[in-house]
C-alpha cells in the first residue's frame, strides 16, 4: 500500500515525469491509472521470464527488460 501512496503522492505533486517499477502486484493499479492520468510516464521493469499480467500491462507506457544471472 505505501509503493501506491508513493506514486500517487510523486505525481499528483508534479515532482516527477517518470516512475520506474519492479513489480507483479496488481494493487498497483489504481495508483498507476492515476500517475497516468496526471501525465507521469509509467514503465514496468521486467526480469528475464517474469510473467507480468495483462490487467497490470494495461496501465503502463511500456516495460523494460533487463538482464538477470542465471545460477
Amino acid at each position: 500500500m505505501r509503493i501506491g501512496l508513493d506514486i500517487a503522492t510523486y505525481s499528483l505533486g508534479e515532482k516527477t515525469d517518470l516512475i520506474l517499477f519492479l513489480s507483479e502486484d496488481t494493487d498497483l493499479v489504481p495508483a498507476l491509472k492515476l500517475a497516468r492520468r496526471e501525465g507521469v510516464e509509467v514503465r514496468v521493469i521486467k526480469l528475464p521470464n517474469s510473467k507480468i499480467s495483462p490487467e497490470l500491462m494495461m496501465h503502463v507506457d511500456g516495460s523494460i527488460t533487463i538482464p538477470w544471472p542465471t545460477m
